[in-house]
């Protein structure tokens, strides 16, 4: 039987406990003060939190039913009832319980909070926003010191897309506050704040530093190291694409060496990325989230592969007359490093478990597509690049000109793969372009957004499978038809006596005709004449 202790002390103990990261801890100490303090609303109040925090959302709503005969219209009681049908997934009852709770405290922000919070988390347009958006001033206006709201304000705005104001809610909040986790911490997901609170892995760093227990923080930071970690995944692809066009214009010893050099050279730009994006960071933090993360980790060996296969092929098929093979195993490469790619990407994304809300599920999977939109900027250049640089080694056609189409193309072709595919994931209502162009239109006008946004959808994915596809097909052709000339012209070349296979003809004989006058005797009457005297 549990030693009996006040409500007080009890609240104190649970904070500590959930603070500690131990909500279980904590839903045993209050279950074992059920007989004590079972006639306090309060009690009932602190046992649906205990509950919520294990995800028990039924029984959550029982303890708060519990307190509301205990203490009616109650506003902790409301505030709790809150939490359970946003818990539930269920909207229309939260907002309405939100907007009892106005009215029962009209002089508490809190009921203004929830409703913010409650159009704000799930927007379906402009107007959503713009409710969430009078809401939480409501809810500053009545309580301007509390650095929560102030947040919630900030990422209001930026999600309006108001970057000057969020960015003056936030400076305004760490005035207030300077060391609040949960501003700094939200300083991450708006556009521009670092020119408000600084970069993003020193401002972590010292939320440690005053709580070096505070699990959101490290988990930001985890995923920050992580994403600076995916500009290594288009090493690979640049360093095949430069292989390959090398070859198709230096040969032989210049070719090796070349080979050499860009191998050395995109080893070198990827260990400056990884102590890049290690910058910052507390001593063996990077080691440590290397090795908790195994898809990170298997995707930077798979990308440390891709640079030896890649160079290994160059050089193998730098001085060989039939390049075929080297190209082959240089193509291997590229594929090796497109596999790191993707588990970059997917450790990136912070991956949830099977037994994930689904709404977590949702946040990973808009989070995986938003890495991969993120990437488009640096994709456009470099691929302009590698146009410029295709047009110059066409002169040099060959199979590994094809080799570089086959690897650019592939390379576009398996994002926009990838972008199809968690499209598809996210389900129709959740079409990332549509829900961009409804949160910056009306309601009434919102059909005509999801349509545009399918059109910009489309288009989009068109030119990630379409266009790449022409470039691959173009790649192929190239590819085995210089292969096959390659091979032809390795074996002597057989002269054929064109004599010998056409057959004989005799040709008949034709006597020469001349049809010149015969020269006529010469006559001498002197000697015809001569005795006739």
């Amino acid at each position: 039987m549990a030693t009996p202790i006040t409500i007080e002390l009890l609240h104190a103990r649970v904070q500590g406990l959930n603070a500690a990261s131990r909500p279980a801890e904590a839903l045993d100490l209050v279950s074992g003060q059920v007989e004590h303090l079972g006639d306090d609303s309060r009690f009932w109040i602190i046992f649906g939190f205990a509950l919520l925090a294990q995800d028990r959302v039924a029984d959550a709503q029982a303890a708060a039913q519990q307190a509301a005969q205990l203490e009616p219209d109650s506003a902790r009681v409301l505030n709790l009832l809150i939490c359970c049908a946003h818990d539930a997934g269920e909207h229309e009852r939260a907002v309405e319980l939100a907007h009892q709770l106005v009215v029962v405290d009209p002089t508490e922000a809190q009921g203004h909070y929830w409703i913010a919070v409650l159009y704000g988390g799930k927007p379906q347009s402009r107007n959503d926003l713009e409710r969430a958006a009078d809401a939480i001033a409501h809810a500053l206006h009545l309580n301007p010191m509390d650095p929560e709201y102030y947040r919630l304000a900030a990422l209001i705005a930026d999600l309006s897309g108001k970057t000057s104001l969020a960015h003056e809610y936030l400076r305004t909040g760490l005035q207030i506050d300077p060391n609040n986790s949960s501003l700094l911490v939200a300083s991450g997901q708006i556009d521009g704040a670092k020119k408000v609170v600084g970069e993003r892995s020193d401002v972590l760093r010292s939320v440690l530093a005053v709580n070096p227990m505070d699990s959101t923080a490290q988990d930001e930071l985890s995923e920050h190291f992580l994403f600076r970690l995916l500009s290594l995944g288009r090493l690979p692809w640049l360093h095949a694409i430069f292989a390959a066009l090398s070859l198709s214009m230096a040969q032989g010893l210049w070719g090796v060496l070349v080979s050499l050099a860009l191998m050395l050279l995109f080893a070198g730009l990827g260990w400056r990325n990884y102590r890049s994006a290690a910058s910052g960071m507390p001593a063996g933090y990077p080691a440590e989230i290397l090795r908790t993360n195994s898809s990170a980790r298997r995707g930077i060996y798979l990308l440390g592969a891709s640079v030896l296969g890649i160079g290994l092929g160059s050089v193998i098929a730098a001085p060989m007359e039939n390049q075929v093979p080297g190209l082959l195993l240089l193509g291997a490469g590229a594929m090796t490093g497109f596999i790191g790619e993707i588990l970059l990407h997917k450790s990136a994304g912070a991956p949830v478990g099977g037994e994930a809300t689904d709404h977590d599920k949702l946040r990973y999977k808009h989070r995986r597509f938003g890495l991969l939109i993120d990437g488009h900027s640096p994709r456009f250049w470099w691929g302009l690049v590698c146009v410029l640089s295709l047009g110059f080694s066409l002169e040099f056609a060959s199979a590994a000109t094809g080799m570089a189409l086959l690897i650019g193309a592939g390379w576009l072709l398996g994002i926009g793969w990838q972008l199809l595919y968690w499209v598809l994931r996210m389900g129709r209502g959740n079409n990332p372009w549509s829900k961009s162009k409804s949160l910056k239109t009306k309601a009434k006008f919102g059909w005509m957004a999801r349509a545009a946004g399918g059109m910009q959808g489309a288009y989009y994915l068109g030119l990630h499978l379409i266009f790449p596809a022409l470039i691959m097909s173009m790649g192929i052709s190239l590819f085995i038809g210089e292969s096959f000339t390659s091979n032809n012209l390795e074996a002597p070349v057989q002269h054929i006596d064109h004599s010998r296979l056409a057959p004989v003809v005799p040709s008949p004989v034709v006597p020469s005709m001349d049809f010149s006058i015969p020269t006529l005797p010469s006559f001498d009457f002197d000697r015809l004449t001569e005795g006739t005297d």
